[in-house]
Formats: structure tokens, sequence, C-alpha cells
């Protein structure tokens, strides 16, 4: 936590720094190359900015999970982290929740986490393929996280349970006791329905 928030100042220094460059009003300027120089500045500052906000989830993250260790939120004068969240820091408390299970899970995986802090891999995307990306597998699904949609992820990563249901839904079904029989019901002169029956050994039913 303490590295984090030593990380996180740092950041915010430099990106103060970079800001005071450029002063509080830009001045129209008629010499291409320092308008040019203006311009990567500016995209700079912003990019800096916007790849912060992984930083910053992370590190609140963090923070909220250090008090739900013994009765650091009681001692706050708060029963859990979401009510603390929601009165101190103005965020819902499903939201503190799950930015506190998150930070749990980034610690178990050390290059996720830089990669969210860095901005390469959104919260969204590293709130889906956690579950997953853990051991050796951890980079392969950070580069996936970097070039696919949540919408892909969330596919990919419930693939595999959805086979291992197959599997077993097949497997069951070939060792089942059970035996089909197919039973010819007269309906009228010209039509014959087949009714596909399962026998058991207790009885049967219709399929």
């Amino acid at each position: 936590m303490g590295e984090a928030c030593t990380e996180l100042n740092a950041r915010l220094e430099a990106v103060a720094n970079a800001a005071a460059l450029l002063g509080s009003r830009l001045p129209r300027v008629r010499d291409p190359a320092l308008g040019r120089w203006m311009a990567h500045a500016i995209d700079a500052l912003l990019r800096n900015i916007s790849s912060g906000h992984g930083a910053l989830d992370v590190a609140i993250g963090e923070g909220l999970d250090a008090l739900t260790v013994g009765r650091r939120a009681m001692d706050l004068s708060y029963s859990n982290i979401g009510d603390y969240a929601r009165e101190e820091l103005g965020i819902n408390a499903s939201t503190a929740v799950k930015m506190a299970r998150l930070a749990r899970r980034l610690r178990d995986r050390p290059l996720l986490r830089e990669a969210v802090r860095r901005g390469e891999v959104s919260v969204r995307k590293a709130e889906t393929v956690a579950p997953v990306a853990m051991g050796d597998d951890e980079a392969r699904w950070i580069l996936r996280a970097k070039a696919e949609t949540v919408r892909s992820l969330k596919a990919a990563v419930k693939a595999p349970a959805i086979r291992r249901r197959r599997r077993r839904r097949r497997h069951l079904v070939e060792q089942s006791p059970c035996r089909a029989k197919s039973l010819s019901i007269q309906r009228s002169a010209s039509t014959r329905v087949h009714l596909r029956v399962r026998l058991s050994r207790t009885g049967w039913y219709g399929a």
C-alpha cells in the first residue's frame, strides 16, 4: 500500500510539472515547430492522466481492502468498507467492494496488476480475466485483454466451463442405464406417430 502511494505521488508530481510548462492559458502561435511541441506536450499530459485512472483504482482498492482487516473500518466509525466508501469517498458501496476484491486478486497476479496501473488494461477487463489469468497463463491473458473487447473476453473465459459441462452431459448420457425404444401409436388410419420412450429400471417416462 505504501509503495502504491509513493508511486502515485510521483506520477501526480510528474503530471503537475508537465502541466506547469504549458501554462494556464495556451497562446496562439504561428511557429509550426512550437505548435507541434505544444500538441505533443498536451498529448503526453492527457495520456498520463488517462492511464493514471488505473493506478488510482488499484491504490484505492488496496486501501479499501486494508480496511477489511480486523476492526479497522469500525475504528473509523463504519461497520464495513461499503459504508465508509459511500460516505467518505463518494464511491458506491458495491463498487467499493468490487475494487477491494480486485485488489486482492491482483496481489497474486503481479503482471496484471502492473498492466492495470500503467493503463494498458482497463479495470473491467482485469475483473473479467482475473479468474483465469494465473500462473503461466497470466501473460497470455494480458495480451488478449489489450487487444480484445470486454464482451469477447467474457465469452473466452466462460468457454472452457461450457465445454466441460457439455462433456459431462455427454458422459452421463453414455453411461445411463436407461435404454430407448420406439412405440408406434395409431393416430388414424393413415398416420403413425413414433413416440420415443425411455424405459428405466423402475419405470418409463416420455423423452
